[in-house]
């Protein structure tokens, strides 16, 4: 047997064991529901409300006070003729 296969075996069952304990404490939760196909479940009203609160939390825009990490390029000349450098990256300070 390789390095390869004796890890991923073990990895595998327990991941699969964390998954199947994971999926009985939705159910038990009653936030999945179960169906008569293996792996198809229905989702309850609290699951979907819980998405839909992620969702927005993510696609919510930035508040003015979070620290912003900004690209600043220079052109290619500097008033003096001269190339400039590479750009630079600088934070803006929360405000």
């Amino acid at each position: 047997m390789t390095a390869t296969q004796d890890i991923g075996v073990t990895e595998i069952s327990e991941l699969d064991s964390a998954r199947a304990r994971f999926r009985d404490e939705l159910i038990e939760a009653e936030l999945l529901v179960p169906s008569s196909v293996e792996g198809l479940y229905g989702r309850s009203g609290e699951f979907e409300d819980i998405i839909d609160t992620i969702d927005d939390a993510v696609k919510a825009p930035a508040t003015p006070s979070t620290d912003t990490r900004r690209r600043v390029f220079v052109s290619h000349r500097c008033s003096r003729g001269k190339p400039s450098s590479a750009p630079t990256t600088s934070r803006r300070s929360p405000t």
